[in-house]
């Protein structure tokens, strides 16, 4: 007998699918696994200015960390994360970027910097460059951990064995 992933019915997929978007949003949760992502320069200063420590790297609009979805075909699942959001891809592998500074982005950061009393003087650096050099370290998200491809070796498995008995249900 041999299986192909052809056999595989569209439940086994759903369920790794489902596997895969918990694991991915457990990663938003708790800011990166199995280490910590390093904290944003916006997720620092927000923090310092309410004292709370509640804002969180790649959480605060939820924009990424909610744009995550499964596509189950007949044999696959196509799991996607920051569609449309042009910095998703750059957060999750890291990006060195060299940037001519806009008008708009010149007058931004004056309003910061006459906003701050003089007190950030980052922001009046940042209004006279001409570029900006960011530098976004990594910040991987996409991440598969282990015991995800042990719960997924365990879905197929059950329909190994079982051949019959979906939908599974994850718990």
């Amino acid at each position: 007998m041999s299986l192909r992933a052809e056999s595989i019915p569209p439940d086994a997929w759903q369920s790794i699918g489902e596997v895969l978007i918990q694991s991915i949003m457990l990663n938003f949760q708790v800011g990166g696994r199995p280490e910590q992502w390093p904290q944003s320069k916006r997720a620092q200063f927000k923090n310092s200015v309410d004292g709370e420590g509640s804002h969180k790297t790649l959480v605060d609009t939820g924009a990424l960390m909610n744009s995550g979805r499964a596509d189950v075909g007949t044999n696959f699942v196509d799991v996607t994360w920051g569609q449309g959001l042009p910095y998703a891809v750059a957060q999750n592998f890291g990006a060195d970027i060299n940037q001519t500074v806009t008008e708009r982005q010149r007058a931004f950061f004056w309003a910061k910097w006459y906003e701050s009393d003089g007190t950030i003087p980052a922001f009046k650096a940042m209004a006279l460059a001409k570029t900006l050099h960011i530098v976004l370290p990594q910040r991987k998200f996409m991440r598969i951990q282990d015991e995800d491809v042990q719960t997924i070796l365990n879905i197929l498995r059950n329909y190994i064995i079982n051949n019959q008995n979906f939908p599974i249900t994850i718990s």
